[in-house]
């Protein structure tokens, strides 16, 4: 309840000069949020989310620019030891 109700807050005060940031929202609230952000109030966001199917926002508009742009955290997995090193590296 406390992440919606801050986000709610976000969305109200948010103007086009406002720098956004938003970590971890479910998937549907993210894709409404996201799009709301872009197209009503086109303020320049950072969304955190591991929920892959969200990189499909920047293919949205069959070829037309959405303003949406994906990136990621860039990590290495040792294939003998399995072992995960983060570069925090935003590529």
């Amino acid at each position: 309840m406390q992440k919606m109700l801050e986000t709610a807050s976000i969305l109200k005060g948010a103007t086009d000069k406002s720098l956004i940031i938003i970590d971890e929202l479910g998937p549907c609230l993210a894709w409404a949020i996201c799009g709301h952000l872009v197209e009503v109030i086109k303020a320049p966001t950072l969304f955190a989310t591991h929920f892959h199917e969200l990189t499909a926002l920047a293919h949205e508009n069959s070829g037309q620019p959405s303003g949406i742009a994906n990136y990621h955290v860039s990590a290495h997995i040792d294939s003998s030891s399995r072992k995960l090193t983060m570069h925090y590296k935003v590529v």
